[in-house]
């Protein structure tokens, strides 16, 4: 078949994939342990031998099931009289004996809908899995899954839009009917299911890793991947209307994307989106400011006067220093509130070990169940002092390479103009270099430090590569900004041109790099895609075949440290290259539009997570918000000396003055704006009454609860009363 054929014919699927989409719920891909002789395929994942012991031990470790599960108890002991007698296994049997095992326990204990087929090149095993409307009540049940309720017309207030969020408890048909029901699209609709797609898919991912540890069949090779359903429809109006660079001035359909995708990663969304319109008011003024520099050219004087480069700097480090606490504290307010919007006000991820965390199997006295126990917490502190102490000898390396960077540069004959440019593009360079070395170093440390938790775990590790970034970035220009003056002078004595051309250069290059970064993964893509259609001699390629190709995407870190790093270079330097927040806007901008079309068309679809805010990310950007008032004071005053101060003394004073300054006015603001907006406060309380009312009777009005249910206060036994006079005579 010719190429021009065959792209016809997946463009004709693609059309009935639109059309006519059998949409599951989950997809679990195992690596195929059987031979397939009718195709050229080699068993090559499974060709190495293991102890029976072992194969044993890792069996019951697959599996969640207790001595009361008669199906699992029924595989054990088939795979137990197959290892009668053999000291060694092959790998192949250990996994054949376990997929089936697996399948056995979807099917007949969770009952679960599983189709079966193996891909085009007949290297996986790829099941497709849906559950029915009644398994999922079961299970919403069990877990308190929170679902929205029906809306009453009460008084149609502003807090009574967002009807109520309750956990699901399965009763009667007629209970049933008081929450909301959608359709297969996900609209509202008076007789469809309970739960919409996403609702769906996380409930059979807690059926299934309830009773299979897919974690550790992935780890020990026998599980390829597993992933939500992906689909084609919302996927393709999803590119159409978010991931192009057409859609650039449009906001984002939050609702769309939390339906979608998830909470968790709605909320990195949302957060950006903000964050670039933002930018647009630095940037403005920036531009303003760094054009009439341009045009007057910047003259930081050093009689008494000031001049109006030296007034302008003053002004926007001022207006920088209290718009990133705004930013702040406006966030925290869209944070909350989408969190009451979105039911996640009290939310609290109730998270699975890590099949990595290292511990004695023991039962845990809060919630009664079998679990690991990491009992040697000394050695894990000690295992995360290390850690850091691993991170401040890079951060020292980092120190060296600038040093060497500067020492370098002192020995070029041009100085200033290709020389001072040399330094800003080799410093990019060595970050970039320096943060991929780190990154790789940071994730083996953390692995090694033995979480329990993958948020404990996540966190750690953003602390760790947070931290190194912050120095790795920034420390060249903290130099300039504030040591180089008085240890070798700056070019013409200039250290706020030396320390603008740093900052040029270093997001110049940076913007160079990331374009490189970011054709790769699509590369990768087209090349895997390639290879799989090669093996698959030229057969029509299968939706989920499609998305076993593509990487998954587990967590927006390094989106996050890219764009909080930018932040940084706003609120910490952009008082010396006043166009820094235009360069941050554009790129920002281009980033929301790029990570849109990367979880669209590079990654399968990452399991959609809850969660009610940006997590440690809010800490550290709160911290930027206030470290960059103290740069930016520190900049004005001893870099650009505006206030034309001789001494070290006077400058000291002023600066501590003006740095307190900004901290009590960022302290006000906090304040005076508060964390949760008067709707989400007001809608918590109404959301908590109606709830009560409607799961569990308790009425409100204390009057109506009364009469309802009889609840009436009954005289006492002999009817005797006394009142004040009888107790005042002693009676």
């Amino acid at each position: 078949m010719g190429s021009s054929s065959r792209a016809i014919e997946n463009t004709l699927q693609h059309l009935v994939d639109d059309i006519q989409e059998d949409i599951h719920d989950y997809i679990i891909a195992f690596r195929n342990p059987w031979d397939v002789p009718s195709r050229n395929y080699e068993n090559r994942n499974f060709s190495w031998q293991i102890k029976s012991s072992r194969a044993e031990e890792k069996f019951q470790m697959f599996f969640k099931s207790n001595n009361a599960d008669i199906v699992y108890l029924s595989e054990l002991k088939e795979f137990q009289s197959f290892l009668l007698g053999k000291d060694h296994i092959k790998y192949q049997d250990l996994a054949q004996f376990t997929i089936n095992c697996a399948l056995k326990l979807l099917q007949q204990n969770l009952h679960l809908d599983v189709k079966g087929n193996l891909s085009e090149d007949c290297e996986f095993i790829i099941l497709k899995i849906r559950a029915s409307e009644e398994n999922l009540q079961v299970e919403a049940d069990l877990c308190d899954y929170v679902l929205q309720l029906r809306p009453d017309v009460i008084d149609n207030l502003d807090f009574q839009k967002i009807s109520p969020y309750a956990p699901y408890e399965k009763r009667d048909e007629i209970f049933d009917r008081i929450y909301k029901h959608y359709d297969e699209n996900g609209n509202e609709c008076e007789n469809g299911s309970l739960f919409k797609h996403i609702d769906r898919i996380r409930l059979v991912n807690s059926m299934i890793t309830g009773i299979i540890e897919l974690s550790d069949l992935q780890k020990n090779s026998i599980l390829e991947d597993h992933f939500p359903s992906s689909s084609t429809k919302i996927l393709n109006d999803l590119k159409s209307n978010w991931a192009t660079l057409r859609k650039w001035n449009q906001k984002q359909d939050l609702e769309k994307l939390k339906n979608y995708f998830g909470e968790k990663l709605t909320m990195y969304f949302a957060w950006l989106e903000m964050y670039v319109w933002w930018l647009i008011w630095p940037a403005v003024i920036g531009t303003i400011f760094g054009i009439i520099n341009a045009i007057n050219g910047k003259d930081f004087t050093t009689d008494s006067s000031m001049s109006l480069s030296e007034a302008l700097t003053l002004l926007f480090s001022l207006f920088v220093s209290i718009a990133s606490t705004l930013m702040d504290q406006l966030w925290v307010r869209k944070q909350n509130l989408l969190a009451w919007q979105w039911g996640l006000t009290d939310f609290q991820e109730n998270e699975e070990q890590m099949p990595d965390f290292k511990g004695a199997y023991t039962k845990d006295p809060v919630t009664g169940k079998r679990k690991k126990v990491d009992l040697n917490q000394v050695q894990h502190h000690g295992k995360v002092w290390i850690g850091y102490s691993v991170m401040m000898f890079f951060v020292s390396l980092v120190v060296v390479c600038i040093v060497g960077l500067f020492f370098y540069r002192s020995t070029l004959k041009d100085k200033q103009g290709w020389g001072l440019r040399f330094l800003g593009y080799a410093n990019a360079i060595q970050i970039k270099i320096m943060n991929f070395i780190y990154r790789k170093v940071a994730k083996k440390l953390t692995d090694w430090e033995n979480y329990e938790t993958r948020s404990q775990y996540m966190d750690a590790l953003t602390i760790k590569l947070f931290s190194f970034q912050f120095v790795n970035s920034y420390i060249s220009l903290m130099y300039i900004a504030f040591i180089k003056g008085r240890w070798e002078g700056c070019a013409d004595g200039d250290c706020m041109y030396e320390l603008s051309v740093q900052l040029g250069a270093i997001y110049f290059i940076n913007l160079f790099l990331n374009l490189i970064e970011l054709g790769l993964p699509y590369l990768k893509g087209k090349w895997k895609m390639y290879k799989h259609k090669k093996n698959s001699d030229g057969a029509l390629v299968s939706k989920e075949d499609h998305e076993l190709t593509l990487s998954s995407y587990e967590t927006p870190l390094d989106d996050y440290m890219e764009m909080v790093i930018g932040y940084g270079y706003v609120v910490l330097f952009s008082v010396a290259f006043s166009f820094t927040p235009l360069i941050v806007l554009c790129l920002s901008a281009l980033e929301l539009r790029v990570d849109a079309w990367k979880l669209c068309h590079l990654t399968k679809r990452p399991f959609p997570a809850q969660d009610n805010s940006i997590g440690v990310w809010m800490t550290i950007i709160q911290i930027m918000a206030v470290v960059g008032a103290a740069t930016n004071t520190g900049i004005v005053i001893f870099t650009s000396n505006v206030f034309d101060l001789s001494s070290n003394e006077d400058k000291w004073v002023l600066f501590i003055i003006i740095e307190h300054a900004l901290f009590i006015l960022k302290f006000l603001i906090s304040m005076y704006i508060p964390d949760v907006p008067e709707i989400a406060r007001k809608g918590k309380i109404w959301s908590e009454r109606i709830v009560n009312e409607k799961l569990y009777g308790k009425l409100s009005d204390t009057d109506l609860e009364r009469s309802s249910r009889n609840l009436n206060f009954r005289a006492i036994s002999d009817g005797q009363y006394i009142d004040a006079q009888k107790i005042i005579e002693g009676i």
